[in-house]
C-alpha cells in the first residue's frame, strides 16, 4: 500500500510540473495581451485628447474616424484573460 501512494504521489508531481510550463507560457501570453490592450487604451485616450483641441469641423471628422476605429478593434477588456488564465493546479 504505501509503495502505491508514494507512485501516486510522485505521480501527481510529474503531471503538476508539467502542467507549469503551458501555464507559464500561457501567462506571458496574458501579460502581452494585457500589455496591448493598455496601449490600445491609451492610444485612443491620446487621440481623443488631441482631437480635442481641433476646430470643430476637424474635431467632428476626427471623432467619427475614432469611432469607427473603436469599433473595428472591437470591446477589449485585458481583466478578461486574466480570469480566463489556468493555473497549474488548474490545469
Amino acid at each position: 500500500m504505501e509503495q502505491i501512494r508514494r507512485r501516486e504521489e510522485r505521480e501527481r508531481i510529474r503531471l503538476q510540473n508539467e502542467a507549469r510550463e503551458p501555464a507559464k507560457a500561457d501567462l506571458l501570453c496574458v501579460i502581452k495581451q494585457w500589455d496591448d490592450i493598455k496601449r490600445i487604451q491609451a492610444f485612443f485616450s491620446d487621440a481623443e485628447n488631441s482631437v480635442s483641441n481641433l476646430p470643430e469641423t476637424e474635431r467632428c471628422i476626427a471623432m467619427a474616424k475614432l469611432a469607427q476605429e473603436r469599433e473595428l478593434v472591437g470591446e477589449l477588456d485585458p481583466l478578461q484573460a486574466l480570469l480566463e488564465w489556468k493555473g497549474p493546479r488548474e490545469r
